[in-house]
């Protein structure tokens, strides 16, 4: 009827509570249903009555007369309600999805499975038990289903899938049951309209889009993915949103393969027939359309018709949230990026180094061949709904120095080979990934000194994580046949301690049998690497905002910490107590008069490390950054034992200050050399 009074529909649910136990099953789930349904018509309900509402729901489901009499439509309806309404109820689910492995598939409509699907791309289910029951019911149903609900399947697994950046469970368990999706979308593609090619249709937040699913799926059917592509470029009549779509399809496809996507014509010819098209209505579309159709050009470095500059003064004029402003901040290449860890190869014949940054690079610098290479680790991703962009935390070398270790702020860590070949690392070099490593981002990796395959990863969790990349191989022992429906690459750590209340911050394993760890916010701790049983835990003191970085010198005799403020703690060693005395701790000050000061650290700066001081070691000193905007002393050079300034770098007088921020230092390791390496 069109009704929008919010006064009247918080009454009507506030009575719906109270009454709620004299609800069945299908009440129940034409309850849930309704709320979906103000909420799609934009009725500005109480969240707090509909939160209400959904907790009364849930409590009546989960008895046993109500669960007995649920049929399958109304079990569908009320998880996808559930998850419509954004309200993550894992008991109520679990309860569901056990009657639904109990009712007979003939009781399901062909398009009700997809709806269960859904539910689990919403929160991102992966490894649950019931997703091959599904994904069978899917399949077998396929033939008789419309192709908005392939389609729609085709999304969720796409969604499901694509933060990963190596085979996923999900690929595993229901790779045949995909290409058999597909087989049956060719058979309805004369019947198919572009707005299910390349579109999602906001009235129910996420509809199909089966171009976008293919290409975040990698699926490989050349003749399918051309015919695809030829309705888009006959179609006189575009949306802003397929325009995205089709775009974003394209990017995946092309950083996924070499050559040319399309048979028919070539792939520039399709981008700028779309791209004369889209700037007639580019100034008419959302903020989100227009940055992601000019981040998906420059990824594939197609600017024709000025297309990102054009984007870019459009964008000047609105008023963005934090994702698109972020991506305007790609484009302009902000000085608010920084690099998070720049070191040398250990080699000491070695004229290699390395350094990764907050924009998603890890950069390569041969020094002797005055070369370089750049690697967009994160150029095969648009992040539509996540607030913090993923940037990369941290990296190491090998002890072997041919390879490296990279962590990412999404909790992922790849191990890639470092080819000395034109000093290129590419895609074709990575070895593996280990994903979701880390709640919160894995903040530091840390090969062990004896072996390469062992890594010690630490993250925004807290924990301390040993992972023994053999496992990882597809070689290994527990690795099952690959036809097999329940086979999965190993991906558990070896072993996993909660090492800090906080996010652990940095990693020392230069003490023979300890490890010893540091945390934002907290204290330092040193562990018995054999038992992992706590020995000694350092208090970092009040006065500093955490312990960011640390160190244990070459003679193991110093733990030297740095804290946020600047400040600097060096801890003697004594082997006789085989611990670090406390009583021989020294604090510097370092003086930098009003740079610390007015420093204003913003939530989000935390957590892109923008700030971050990673410290190193130059025989008996210490090189560590320094935050100080104006200043052109960019970091000191310390003597360890007393204390005192010795050195330090500047920038020279014809750069600007503000763009010369040191935030990572190394010092070449043959001391010959006498090369310091910073990154900021």
């Amino acid at each position: 009827m069109g009704m929008k009074e919010q006064s009247f529909y918080n009454k009507v649910i506030a009575v719906l509570i109270d009454r709620m136990d004299e609800a069945n099953s299908m009440d129940l789930a034409t309850i849930a249903n309704t709320l979906v349904l103000l909420k799609n018509r934009k009725v500005h309900v109480d969240g707090d009555v509909v939160r209400s509402a959904a907790t009364a729901i849930s409590r009546m489901c989960m008895r046993r007369e109500i669960m007995e009499e649920m049929s399958a439509t109304n079990s569908v309806l009320i998880m996808y309600s559930f998850a419509k309404l954004e309200i993550m109820d894992w008991e109520l689910f679990d309860k569901l999805l056990e009657l639904m492995k109990k009712i007979n598939k003939e009781n399901f409509e062909p398009h009700q499975i997809p709806l269960v699907l859904h539910v689990f791309s919403v929160f991102n289910i992966k490894k649950d038990a019931r997703m091959p029951l599904i994904l069978d019911y899917i399949v077998e149903t396929a033939g008789i289903m419309t192709y908005q609900n392939i389609a729609n399947c085709l999304v969720s697994l796409a969604r499901l899938n694509k933060r990963r950046y190596d085979a996923t469970e999900i690929w595993k368990i229901g790779k045949w049951k995909f290409v058999a999706l597909v087989e049956n979308l060719k058979e309805k593609m004369e019947t198919i309209k572009i707005r299910e090619l390349g579109k999602w249709k906001e009235n129910t937040n996420l509809t199909a889009n089966i171009l976008w699913s293919l290409g975040k799926l990698s699926y490989n059917d050349k003749e399918f993915v051309d015919e695809c592509l030829r309705k888009v470029a006959e179609c006189g009549d575009i949306d802003a949103i397929s325009y995205a779509q089709v775009f974003e399809a394209l990017k995946e496809y092309k950083t996924r393969r070499q050559g040319n996507v399309m048979l028919s014509m070539k792939d520039e010819e399709l981008m700028e027939h779309l791209l004369n098209k889209y700037m007639k209505i580019m100034r008419s579309s959302p903020n989100q359309i227009i940055t992601q159709v000019a981040w998906c050009c420059s990824v594939m470095d197609f600017d024709r018709n000025k297309v990102i500059e054009e984007s870019l003064e459009e964008l000047s004029k609105r008023k963005l949230n934090k994702v698109e402003q972020k991506y305007v901040n790609l484009f302009e290449g902000d000085a608010k990026s920084c690099v998070t860890r720049a070191r040398f190869s250990p080699l000491r014949k070695e004229s290699l180094a390395v350094a990764v940054d907050s924009l998603g690079y890890i950069r390569l610098m041969d020094l002797k061949a005055q070369k370089g290479a750049n690697h967009k680790y994160f150029e095969g991703i648009f992040m539509e709904n996540d607030m913090n962009l993923p940037h990369l935390c941290d990296f190491a070398f090998s002890n072997t120095g041919k390879c490296v270790y990279v962590s990412s702020s999404d909790g992922y860590v790849s191990v890639s080979a470092v080819n000395m070949i034109g000093t290129h690392l590419n895609k074709d070099n990575s070895l593996l990934t280990i994903g979701e490593t880390h709640t919160g981002g894995t903040l530091c990796v840390c090969p062990s000194p004896d072996h390469d395959f062992i890594l010690y990863t630490g993250g925004g969790d807290g924990f301390l994580k040993m992972w023994d990349l053999r496992l990882m191989s597809s070689r290994n022992i527990y690795y099952a046949n690959e036809n097999d429906l329940n086979s999965k690459p190993w991906s558990k750590p070896l072993s996993s301690l909660w090492a800090h209340v906080t996010p652990l911050s940095s990693i020392s394993l230069k003490v023979a049998k300890r490890i010893v760890t540091c945390g934002f916010n907290e204290n330092i701790r040193i562990w018995d690497a054999q038992t992992l049983m706590p020995i000694q835990t350092i208090e970092a003191g009040p006065d500093e905002m955490g312990v960011w970085d640390l160190l244990v010198d070459d003679s193991k005799r110093k733990l030297v910490c740095v804290g946020d403020l600047g400040g600097i703690k060096t801890y003697e060693y004594e082997s006789k107590q085989d611990k670090f005395a406390i009583k021989n701790a020294k604090k510097i000050k370092q003086n930098d008069r009003e740079g610390y000061k007015s420093l204003q650290l913003e939530e989000e700066d935390q957590v892109l490390f923008r700030s971050w001081k990673r410290i190193c070691q130059d025989g008996k000193n210490l090189v560590i950054p320094r935050i100080d905007n104006e200043d052109k002393v960019k970091a000191y050079i310390i003597d360890m034992n007393t204390g005192k300034m010795v050195d330090s770098l500047s920038c020279n007088g014809e750069m600007e200050p503000k763009k010369c921020n040191i935030s990572s230092v190394d010092v070449h390791p043959d001391p010959d050399v006498g090369l310091i390496l910073s990154g900021g």
